[in-house]
């Protein structure tokens, strides 16, 4: 059974260290969750593969995004939702804001992989189960 925090060997499946691609050396962009070059990546002493998690273009977005103040009083943009917004949201494919959410709801989308499907496929859930019970 795999844990949070488990580091993975280069053999397994979900290794997110170094590997090479067509001879060519990559590392894993956690932003992008993508493999690419560690020429595009910053080094790190603290990491085991010796790069950042994110790729230069992914950890100047990142900073592009803290660099927008939530309003005070903003108000989580999710429909029915009177919580105050505390994330700034974005697209982790393009970096671009999108808009300011409550914790709960930021945190729905990104474990959702901010794909549409995941989310359709929990509302099919939840309304089966519902059914069920009712």
């Amino acid at each position: 059974m795999e844990t949070i925090g488990q580091k993975f060997t280069s053999s397994h499946p979900n290794y997110r260290g170094l590997k090479t691609i067509d001879g060519v050396l990559m590392s894993w962009c956690s932003t992008h969750k993508a493999w690419e070059p560690t020429s595009l990546f910053s080094k790190s002493r603290n990491r085991k593969c010796g790069f950042q998690y994110d790729c230069k273009e992914a950890q100047a977005n990142l900073k592009k995004q803290y660099k927008i103040l939530i309003p005070e009083g903003t108000l989580c943009a999710f429909e029915n939702c009177s919580k105050l917004a505390t994330c700034r949201d974005h697209d982790h494919i393009t970096g671009k804001f999108r808009d300011f959410l409550c914790h709960k709801h930021n945190g729905m989308l990104g474990h959702a992989d901010d794909t549409l499907q995941d989310l359709l496929d929990g509302i099919k859930y939840l309304t089966t189960y519902n059914e069920i019970i009712n």
